[in-house]
């Protein structure tokens, strides 16, 4: 299959059946690292073929190999949680800055804007060294998964993504606003499904005075997530540093906590 075919192949579309989709990805594979690590995240979640976290993994690597920014950044999720091999944070955090490495500011504000294969290849691409320089921000920062904590490490991956964000918000890019950077490295955290972190920053970034972090703080709480750590916050106080930079001067101001009674007192 020639080069400008695979890239035509790749660009023009997918299948809304996952069946379908699997064998275009089965086909683009092997003449396309994008296509590879799509095949994986297939395998990984078990759409339109066995989960299969082992060949995800191997496809991972193999993309990797081959540049990929989204294999990049996966396999370091995979090696932070020791998911189908050891858990080995120092190998976690080389593929995350690999992938932040790779960054290219991409100025598409969604994959329907792109234009060519190189330009959907980069957006994906984006995305993935997006998230794993707000991850690195984020392992850093909480010394998370046995990450040696460094404040110095958090606030240079910090001040990273804030210039990232600022080149993509020139009068020029299609982009929006920039967002609170707290809220940023909050829904990291939420997807990581690490809900103390997420809700830490969420309340920071509330300090400040951002709508979105209030709602996605209430939604964590009202579905549950927060349930433990608001009983162990109710006894120390931990969010009250985080949001000190903000206009509130105690978590209890947020009114966002339940109050403390004889049931759900910590012992």
């Amino acid at each position: 299959m020639r080069q400008t075919e695979v890239e035509s192949m790749y660009f023009d579309g997918s299948y809304d059946d996952p069946f379908k989709e699997v064998a275009r990805l089965r086909a683009l594979a092997p003449h396309l690292p994008a296509a590879k690590a799509e095949l994986a995240i297939c395998y990984l979640q078990g759409s339109g073929v066995r989960k299969n976290r082992v060949r995800a993994h191997a496809l991972f690597q193999e993309a990797a190999g081959g540049g990929s920014v989204v294999a990049l950044f996966a396999l370091g999720s995979m090696y932070l949680e020791g998911d189908v091999i050891p858990a080995d944070p120092v190998q976690a955090l080389r593929y995350w800055r690999r992938a932040a490495r790779k960054d290219k500011t991409c100025k598409r504000r969604s994959a329907d804007t792109c234009r060519n294969c190189a330009e959907l290849i980069d957006f994906m691409g984006d995305k993935a060294a997006s998230l794993a320089i707000c991850n690195l921000a984020v392992v850093y920062e909480t010394g998370m998964h046995g990450v040696r904590k460094s404040l110095a490490q958090a606030r240079r991956w910090q001040a990273l993504d804030r210039a990232r964000r600022k080149r993509k918000t020139s009068p020029v890019a299609e982009q929006p606003a920039a967002e609170n950077e707290d809220t940023v490295f909050g829904r990291a955290a939420e997807a990581r499904a690490d809900y103390e972190t997420a809700a830490l920053y969420y309340l920071r970034a509330i300090g400040r005075g951002d709508d979105e972090a209030r709602a996605r703080y209430v939604a964590l709480r009202d579905n549950g997530r927060l349930q433990h750590v608001l009983l162990k916050w109710q006894g120390q106080r931990r969010a009250d540093d985080y949001i000190a930079a903000g206009r509130l001067s105690s978590i209890a101001d947020l009114g966002l906590l339940p109050p403390v009674t004889d049931e759900t007192s910590s012992p």
